[in-house]
């Protein structure tokens, strides 16, 4: 039996990509940190030479809580500003296989709530393949 149907497994990972509002081309942002509610989740940069700091020039990669409905966001940045997103889902169990178990997916993301300028949701599937499903412009 193939065992990769196994390494697939769950992904609740949400990317998020910062644009700017003049021109909607990329934009490097700087967080302390980015927190999900409900999870165990504390988003920061791997650099051990820049502490407590995200610095988001790409995109942001963050994960859902799987067993709710919403994750809710919180984005702390150096001038002391909290910026909130909410996001919405719903969530679907599949059997894979004895093997292997369950998976759990997410799909139909949504805003719920968010404090940034403007927000888009460009893919409302959560994957492995790991497109951009949030635009955020500010």
């Amino acid at each position: 039996m193939d065992s990769d149907i196994c390494v697939r497994g769950d992904d609740n990972a949400l990317v998020i990509e910062f644009k700017k509002l003049s021109d909607g081309l990329a934009d490097t942002v700087t967080f302390m940190n980015i927190e999900a509610e409900g999870t165990n989740a504390v988003f920061y940069l791997d650099d051990p030479d820049v502490m407590d700091t995200l610095i988001v020039d790409e995109a942001a990669v963050v994960t859902v809580n799987p067993y709710a409905g919403e994750t809710l966001f919180t984005f702390n940045n150096f001038r002391g500003d909290t910026l909130l997103l909410r996001v919405g889902y719903k969530t679907e169990v599949r059997f894979v296989s004895e093997e292997c178990g369950s998976e759990r997916l997410q799909y139909d993301l949504r805003i719920v709530e968010t404090t940034f300028d403007s927000v888009r949701v460009v893919s409302r599937s959560l994957d492995k393949g790991q497109t951009t499903n949030i635009e955020i412009y500010h």
